[in-house]
């Protein structure tokens, strides 16, 4: 079944910074977004495939995510990305630690500096990363596993993932 995708990636930050003084309350208002828009295809600026979920790892759990050939869309079409265009992580946990990457073989490493380094998510943190251009690059077989871990505190940690990407 062909399918159509077409995504918005937003960012925003509104902040009020202020002093009081002796006379007055000086204050510095800080509005900035950044929105990052996809088409459907397979070029720059353009997605074609769609991971979501919220997933549950017991304490002291892992997982990894085969983003080549495991994960399927809503339309239980399955999925194989050649590159991630936008990742998005939510760790709705209020007391474990979501750690990020470091698969002992085959790691997506493409958002790190190394296959071994990790990204720490801390309860109710998020990480979002874009790259609407070429992409993060996945390739099957050899660098497509990513990998999630619940530290060891004691409970179980729910997480939320969005994985937007192109086929080729």
């Amino acid at each position: 079944m062909p399918t159509n995708l077409k995504a918005s990636i937003k960012v925003a930050i509104v902040a009020a910074f202020s002093s009081s003084l002796d006379l007055s309350t000086p204050e510095d208002q800080l509005t900035y977004s950044k929105n990052t828009a996809l088409a459907n295809g397979t070029s720059a600026a353009q997605a074609d495939l769609i991971f979501h979920d919220q997933r549950s790892l017991a304490d002291s759990a892992t997982e990894e995510l085969d983003l080549s050939g495991s994960l399927f869309d809503a339309f239980g079409n399955l999925l194989a990305f050649a590159t991630i265009k936008a990742i998005f992580v939510e760790n709705t946990s209020s007391e474990q630690t979501l750690t990020i990457g470091g698969a002992a073989a085959n790691a997506f490493a493409a958002i790190f500096g190394d296959a071994t380094d990790t990204l720490k998510v801390p309860p109710g943190g998020a990480l979002c990363l874009t790259a609407p251009g070429s992409g993060f690059p996945v390739t099957a077989a050899s660098a497509d596993l990513l990998k999630f871990a619940n530290g060891a505190e004691g409970s179980a940690l729910v997480y939320k993932i969005v994985l937007i990407g192109t086929s080729t």
